[in-house]
C-alpha cells in the first residue's frame, strides 16, 4: 500500500524518470525497503539497527543531497 501510494505521488508531480538520477535514487529506495538491508550502529554501548523503510529514506535523502542535478 505504501508503495502503491509513493508510486501515485511520483506521478502526480511528473517525477521525470528519463534523467538518470531520479531512476538510481527510486531504484535504491525501493531495493533497500524491500530488499531487507540492516544498518548496524554500535556506539559504545548503544547498539541501534536501522532498516527497512527507515534505512530507504535515509539513504534516498542522502542520494538526493549528494547526486548532482
Amino acid at each position: 500500500m505504501i508503495a502503491a501510494i509513493g508510486a501515485r505521488t511520483l506521478v502526480e508531480n511528473q517525477v521525470d524518470f528519463n534523467k538518470s538520477r531520479n531512476l538510481i535514487i527510486a531504484a535504491v529506495i525501493v531495493v533497500l525497503g524491500l530488499g531487507g538491508a540492516v544498518l548496524p550502529i554500535n556506539i559504545g554501548a548503544l547498539s541501534l539497527n536501522i532498516e527497512g523503510m527507515a534505512l530507504a529514506a535515509i539513504v534516498g535523502i542522502f542520494l538526493n543531497v549528494v547526486l548532482p542535478e
